[in-house]
C-alpha cells in the first residue's frame, strides 16, 4: 500500500511540474471545485485500535466552494482502513463525511502555489471486522460499529497544473468524540483518533454552469 501511495505521489508530483500553467488563485472568487483525493492514514488512537496499526490507504471525494480569494468550505466523503501487524484477518474500517473552512494564503510572488490551514467538524463510520465480520465486546455483546461526532485540523499546499486543474498535498489529524465504556467495557472503549496524508486533484468551475449560464 505505501509503493502505491509513493507511486500516486510520483505521478502527480511529476505532472504538477510538467503541466504547471499561470496561477489563477486570485480568480476562484465565486467558483466551486470537484475532485478526488488518495493517501495513507493511520489510526492513533484509542490505545486498542492503535496498538500495533499499520497505515493503509483512505480515499475520499472532495467539494469546495471559495467564498473569497483567501476563504472557502469544503467537504469530503471518504472511506479507508488500517489492518494490523500479527492479524492479518483483522481490520478497523473507517468512513468519514467532514465539513470545514479553510483560509488560503495567496502570494503574489509564487502565484502557482496556494498553501491552507483549515479546521471542521465531522461524522465518522468505524467498525472492528474481523474474518469479514463486525466483532462484538465480550461483555455486552454490542457491536463495534459506531457512528460519531468528530474534527479535524488541515495544513497543505494546493499548487495550479493549469488555470482550473490543481494538485494538493495535505496533512489532516481528526479527532472523534466516541468514547463509550458502557458499550465498549472490555476494550475499543475511549476517543478515537487518525491522521492522514493526502494527494489529490481539483478541478475548479464558475457556478454558473450550474444555473445555466456563465463559462
Amino acid at each position: 500500500m505505501v509503493r502505491i501511495f509513493v507511486a500516486w505521489f510520483a505521478v502527480l508530483s511529476i505532472a504538477a511540474a510538467c503541466l504547471a500553467g499561470p496561477s489563477a488563485a486570485q480568480d476562484l472568487d465565486g467558483k466551486g471545485s470537484v475532485g478526488a483525493s488518495g493517501g495513507l492514514v493511520l489510526i492513533t488512537g484509542d490505545k486498542d485500535l492503535s496498538r500495533k496499526a499499520q497505515p493503509r490507504l483512505l480515499g475520499h471525494f472532495d467539494l469546495r466552494y471559495v467564498m473569497h480569494p483567501r476563504l472557502a468550505v469544503h467537504g469530503t466523503f471518504g472511506r479507508g482502513w488500517n489492518s494490523y501487524s500479527g492479524r492479518a484477518d483483522t481490520l478497523t474500517i473507517i468512513e468519514p463525511i467532514t465539513f470545514g473552512l479553510e483560509y488560503r494564503h495567496v502570494m503574489d510572488q509564487r502565484p502557482r502555489y496556494l498553501p491552507h490551514v483549515g479546521a471542521g467538524v465531522g461524522v465518522y463510520s468505524m467498525w472492528v471486522r474481523k474474518s469479514l465480520k463486525v466483532t462484538r465486546d465480550p461483555i455486552t455483546l454490542e457491536n463495534r460499529h459506531t457512528v460519531d461526532w468528530g474534527m479535524n485540523v488541515t495544513g497543505g499546499l494546493e499548487y495550479f497544473m493549469t488555470r482550473s486543474v490543481t494538485v494538493n498535498y495535505d496533512f489532516v489529524w481528526h479527532k472523534i468524540f466516541s468514547a463509550d465504556m458502557k458499550d465498549f467495557p472490555s476494550e475499543f472503549g475511549g476517543d478515537d483518533s487518525f491522521i492522514q496524508f493526502v494527494i489529490g486533484v481539483n478541478y475548479y468551475f464558475s457556478m454558473d454552469v450550474l444555473k445555466g449560464g456563465g463559462k
